[in-house]
């Protein structure tokens, strides 16, 4: 565990050094999210599906609103969303890699070596330029990525054990998949491929 904390320490490092400057300006949808994420907070609208802007899934212009209710109108505000869910997917990553990796039923040395392959592999995100790229700028793709692990990761679990929980864990995540990207409309099909 601590190699994972160290891993999320470099990630960290790599997502949120000057994050308020680099890429320095906005992107036009950055800036788009911004004015859409500041009208949630005056009220002013609050839909499921934000029309505007060719569409967007609305879960990460929330997550925006809070930012900038807590941080303020900055650019900071909009990028630091995506940089702590960037963060936050390496023990997404982790956790998916490990639970789909060990054996079952679990033996110790499978299990051990499942989770120095789900540290590889949750390391590799950590440093993968697309992924810190992802995660300095503020658009809403960010999202879909833990939330799909943890789709996969439960699915997994629920298949292999056959517990309950796991199948509703499942289904949430991927039901709240798709309020995060567009390409999130595919994942259900992808999972019901596999069964």
């Amino acid at each position: 565990m601590w190699v994972l904390a160290g891993v999320m320490l470099l990630a960290a490092a790599l997502r949120l050094w000057q994050l308020d400057v680099l890429p320095p300006g906005l992107f036009f949808d950055e800036a788009y999210n911004g004015f859409d994420a500041r009208q949630v907070l005056e009220g002013v609208s609050r839909p499921l599906f934000f029309a505007a802007n060719n569409g967007r899934e609305p879960l990460f212009i929330y997550l925006q609103a809070l930012s900038i209710a807590l941080l303020g109108p900055t650019p900071f505000a909009l990028r630091v969303v995506s940089a702590m869910v960037g963060i936050l997917t390496i023990p997404i990553m982790y956790f998916c890699a490990y639970t789909v990796l060990r054996t079952t039923p679990s033996s110790p040395q499978g299990d051990r070596r499942a989770g120095w392959l789900a540290l590889v592999a949750a390391a590799g995100l950590a440093v993968s330029y697309w992924h810190v790229s992802l995660s300095r700028v503020g658009f809403r793709a960010i999202l879909l990525i833990p939330v799909s692990a943890l789709a996969i990761a439960f699915f997994w679990r629920a298949w292999t054990e056959g517990r309950t929980r796991d199948y509703v864990l499942a289904g949430i995540a991927l039901a709240l998949a798709l309020y995060t990207y567009i390409a999130a409309r595919l994942l259900p099909f992808v999972v019901a491929a596999f069964v």
